[in-house]
């Protein structure tokens, strides 16, 4: 009887294995703040001339979160196959986006990877404090927001039902405030409000969800955002920094204009500089200047962008023009936050005095007009 070689079965196993283990990376995801301190120790190690092997294989025994320990381990071992890092890196999208791995790909081809390393780990960690100063402004006014609402339910849960009681008993006019605390309170009580409520809640959940997992959806969302007071300029300001902070980033490593047009619009978080980037590059295609097309969509690039990448052109320093944008709407969005949680804070204050004060009102008013009838 003949035997099949050891080998011979394995290697379908190993290749399914594989497979297996490419498309969980593919799903795989990890916080942002590992994945600069693994770009920078990165370019640290590789200066000094330790091999990237060597570099990976460290790494990974020193990250204590799981998940980047076996992202680090997985472009390991590709790596130590004979793959180059920037094909790991692809491997891995949710964790090494397109303009990641451009980047790390220029560098291998121009024998400069420890140097774009650095470049890309500072890019990194300024946009990673840019986009946690704006979302700590938005973090607040939600926080705001839920807990009155969840104290407010409390009230019409908890308290105001004594009141109607007492309110039913008295037997008096209640006034249209009144009336509708009263309603207000009942329907908080009923559980087939609450199954209304929460199926209704669901079906808009499922909706805004579907929408936003299409372009046209993230768009008609973004254009809404965008017309809030003081929140739409900081958005649009926060998109144009990490726009020209990438553009600056791609063009000093090589990356040429057109494809870096594209990974600095993807990596901006607007969905409007990303549907645009198509038409932009097309342009460059055909021979126009970038100055020239930015003049025509006025409404999506200010003029000081406009007037900063002409001389840019006309100097052939563009990077460093992108770097002074970057650096300048960086600036305007931390003064954007500073005057967004200053007015917020007393327009918050507002609304929840308005609350309690209308629930206050709808109790003493009843209460006083009863008093009155029983001196008269």
């Amino acid at each position: 009887m003949t035997l099949a070689r050891p080998s011979a079965q394995s290697a379908p196993d190993k290749q399914k294995k594989r497979a297996e283990q490419v498309r969980f990376f593919g799903r795989v995801k990890v916080r942002e703040s590992d994945l600069i301190m693994f770009t920078r120790q990165m370019a640290a190690m590789m200066r000094t001339g330790i091999p990237i092997t060597r570099c990976l294989e460290t790494l990974a025994g020193q990250v204590d979160d799981p998940r980047m320990r076996d992202v680090i381990d997985f472009i390991y071992k590709r790596v130590s196959e004979g793959h180059m890092m920037s094909s790991a890196l692809g491997q891995v999208p949710r964790v090494f986006t397109h303009m990641y791995v451009s980047m790390v790909r220029i560098g291998e081809s121009t024998g400069a990877l420890a140097e774009n390393l650095e470049m890309l780990g500072g890019w990194m960690e300024r946009d990673y404090q840019l986009m946690r100063k704006v979302k700590s402004a938005l973090t607040y006014p939600v926080f705001v927001l839920i807990l009155a609402t969840v104290l407010t339910l409390g009230l019409f849960y908890s308290i105001l039902p004594g009141f109607v009681k007492i309110f039913n008993e008295m037997q008096v006019e209640l006034p249209l405030i009144t009336k509708i605390v009263m309603a207000i309170t009942e329907a908080v009580r009923n559980p087939g409000a609450w199954m209304v409520a929460l199926g209704v809640g669901a079906a808009l959940y499922f909706f805004l969800r579907d929408q936003a997992a299409t372009e046209r959806g993230r768009i008609r969302f973004y254009r809404a955002a965008l017309m809030v007071p003081v929140l739409g300029q900081m958005l649009r300001q926060a998109a144009l920094a990490r726009f020209c902070s990438s553009m600056n980033a791609l063009l000093v490593v090589g990356v040429d204009l057109i494809p870096a047009l594209r990974l600095a619009a993807n990596a901006s978080g607007s969905p409007l500089l990303v549907q645009d980037s198509n038409p932009m590059s097309n342009a460059m295609q055909e021979g126009s200047m970038l100055s020239e097309y930015l003049e025509a969509r006025r409404d999506l690039y200010p003029a000081s962008v406009i007037q900063m990448v002409s001389a840019g052109e006309e100097a052939s320093n563009l990077d460093a023009m992108f770097a002074r944008l970057g650096q300048f709407y960086n600036e305007e969005v931390n003064y954007l936050i500073e005057g967004f949680s200053a007015v917020l804070e007393p327009v918050m204050l507002a609304g929840v005095a308005t609350v309690v004060g209308t629930i206050v009102l709808s109790i003493f008013l009843p209460l006083y007009g009863f008093l009155n009838k029983l001196g008269a």
